[in-house]
């Protein structure tokens, strides 16, 4: 991945997350990672959003910001086990 492809991305998932952020300012950051698959790489940000784990992934190889940006919500029950799962490095969404 050349090196402007891989800043748009990082500035593309930043934008997500603080647009996300600003619609809701409960949101707590978490954790941040990447990953390689076959296409190129994902950025990933982990948010918590009082009862949802908020998953923003960026996929580097999409130019159309509407699908290289995706926004997932899942409902937690207890947060503590999330907390336990990322402090252990256990979590690969």
């Amino acid at each position: 991945m050349e090196e402007k492809e891989y800043y748009e991305a990082h500035e593309r998932v930043k934008i997500a997350m603080y647009s996300y952020e600003l619609k809701n300012p409960d949101v707590e950051y978490l954790y941040a990672t990447e990953y390689e698959l076959e296409q190129g790489k994902v950025l990933v940000k982990y948010m918590r959003d009082q009862d949802y784990l908020v998953v923003i992934r960026c996929f580097e190889w999409e130019i159309d910001f509407d699908n290289q940006v995706e926004v997932s919500k899942f409902k937690i029950t207890d947060f503590n086990v999330f907390v336990e799962i990322f402090s252990n490095g256990e979590l690969n969404l």
